[in-house]
């Protein structure tokens, strides 16, 4: 997907490319486009907002995206619960989340699957929380990367700013 723009700033609570994914999304790039939310307490992400029961493999976003949020802001999903799978997924697209109670992270804010195979070369800024690839990881990292810059108003880490029951790899 290439040249794209959405600009929203109405009732919903997710945005992307998806409003929520409950499926999969393979093998799939974001360039060129800008994605800017105004609606508070809303999640951003490139392909989707909130996702269950979900897949995202091989997604990237590359450096010619920027994704604006004011909640939850991520270059993968905002949001993704238990029984999903997040691998292989790049994130090269500046995140900003405005609100000083939200989060930005590179491929996930908020995710109760593990993230597996994952790298995030874009800036993450926040006014809240930020992170690299996760701001909350409830079920471990495996194999991630970050080499951009985060930069938060609250706590600020380059691979995840808390953890649950899983485990750090790689």
């Amino acid at each position: 997907i290439q040249g794209s723009s959405i600009s929203l700033g109405e009732k919903e609570k997710h945005y992307g490319l998806m409003y929520t994914l409950q499926g999969t999304v393979r093998n799939l790039t974001i360039s060129d486009s800008r994605i800017q939310v105004k609606q508070e307490g809303s999640w951003t992400g490139a392909f989707a907002g909130d996702a269950f029961h979900a897949t995202f493999e091989n997604c990237h976003t590359t450096a010619t995206v920027q994704i604006t949020g004011t909640y939850q802001t991520a270059g993968i999903c905002a949001n993704v619960s238990r029984s999903s799978v997040i691998r292989g997924c790049t994130n090269g697209a500046d995140i900003t989340a405005t609100e000083s109670a939200g989060s930005g992270a590179g491929i996930v804010c908020y995710t109760g699957s593990a993230v597996t195979e994952c790298k995030n070369t874009g800036t993450v800024t926040s006014s809240g929380d930020a992170a690299g690839i996760a701001v909350s990881a409830n079920d471990g990292l495996a194999d991630c990367e970050n080499t951009g810059n985060v930069s938060a108003g609250g706590y600020a880490a380059g691979i995840a700013c808390r953890f649950g029951d899983g485990a750090l790899n790689g």
